[in-house]
């Protein structure tokens, strides 16, 4: 092992230095061969530049290939929005069963002689002519809701 007072006589490669200049005499201590050649390459400071450099420029690749996939992928939302009205989140229930959504609309009108019905009496009713959700079990008073609150397509 080499104590820190042999160290301080070591010379560090400026960043021009290549390998072998390195191996001289002149900037290692005198040891065996081997010793030279992992002291040398453990003091390149021009490789450790050039690494963080490329890592700076892949940085900045990856940066912009990020910012256009993104504006890609904006336009593309845009686009289908344009067309379709609707590009991103789940489908509505008037979307997946507009017929549910009609029937529930109709129960819950008020009634010529009184109020209207709940909403629980308008799930168990969607319930009972045979309207379950997708687990098979009658609407929750929630899901009726969110039936009659948004709109129609």
């Amino acid at each position: 092992m080499v104590s820190s007072a042999l160290w301080a006589d070591v010379a560090i490669p400026n960043d021009n230095a290549k390998a072998e200049s390195c191996l001289d005499p002149a900037h290692v201590l005198p040891v065996e061969k081997h010793s030279r050649i992992t002291l040398c390459q453990s003091f390149r400071v021009g490789d450790r530049r050039r690494r963080a450099h490329k890592q700076q420029i892949a940085g900045s690749f990856a940066e912009y290939e990020k910012a256009r996939l993104v504006s890609k992928l904006k336009g593309a939302r845009e686009r289908k929005r344009a067309a379709a009205g609707k590009c991103e989140g789940r489908k509505s229930h008037a979307e997946l069963r507009p017929d549910v959504v009609t029937l529930a609309r109709r129960l819950r009108r008020k009634r010529p002689k009184g109020r209207r019905r709940s909403l629980r009496d308008v799930a168990a009713e969607l319930a009972q002519r045979g309207h379950l959700n997708e687990q098979g079990r009658p609407f929750s008073a929630a899901s009726v809701r969110s039936m009659l609150v948004r709109p129609s397509p």
